[in-house]
């Protein structure tokens, strides 16, 4: 599992800054790793959603998830190479 994000020491520090504020309840990207873990370990942040094209990358990152019973209960992982936002209209309509 990625334990950082491929942003530098700034970038980061903004994306928490933002990701901290108490109105933010639901995180979705595009492409999983450091920032999905970095989303999930925040208390304010309920669900993760991430869309992942890579294959390989998807099949790693949804084994380690459901390694860690708290990134289980949290994050959705969605696997989509083409059509992402088919997958966002998707992700939104599962009950979570």
């Amino acid at each position: 599992m990625p334990q950082e994000a491929m942003m530098s020491k700034e970038e980061q520090a903004m994306f928490e800054k933002y990701l901290d504020l108490p109105t933010y309840k639901t995180y979705y990207e595009y492409g999983s790793g450091g920032s999905t873990i970095i989303a999930a370990i925040k208390p304010n942040i309920e669900q993760v959603i991430t869309v992942e094209s890579d294959q390989k990358y998807y099949n790693m990152m949804k084994e380690s998830i459901h390694k860690v019973k708290r990134f289980k209960e949290k994050i959705i992982v969605h696997y989509e190479p083409k059509d992402w936002m088919r997958t966002y209209e998707k992700a939104m309509a599962t009950p979570h």
